[in-house]
């Protein structure tokens, strides 16, 4: 046995997550957004998205993981990778 909680499953949930949120001023409720998550087909899922949300008038933004080429193609506002500049400003 190795430490107290040998044999005790760890208890995980969101709640750090929105701990952080509260402190922040709940941002994710200033726009309406989908959050795409699983094991397979996020980039598909989020391409036909963002075409279908474009093609109806809407903005978009995408932020994924990882990247194939360049940071910036991480972040992509309305089917359009991110320039240098503003990625750089964004992180700094």
């Amino acid at each position: 046995e190795r430490g107290s909680r040998a044999g005790m499953a760890a208890a995980v949930t969101a709640q750090p997550c929105a701990d952080l949120l509260s402190v922040l001023g709940e941002p994710q409720r200033r726009f309406r957004h989908v959050h795409v998550a699983g094991s397979k087909g996020k980039g598909s899922t989020c391409a036909l998205l963002g075409c279908a949300l474009e093609r109806g008038g809407w903005r978009t933004a995408v932020l994924s993981s990882p990247h194939v080429e360049s940071l910036t193609e991480r972040v992509r506002i309305d089917g359009q990778p991110i320039g240098e500049a503003p990625l750089a400003d964004a992180l700094e």
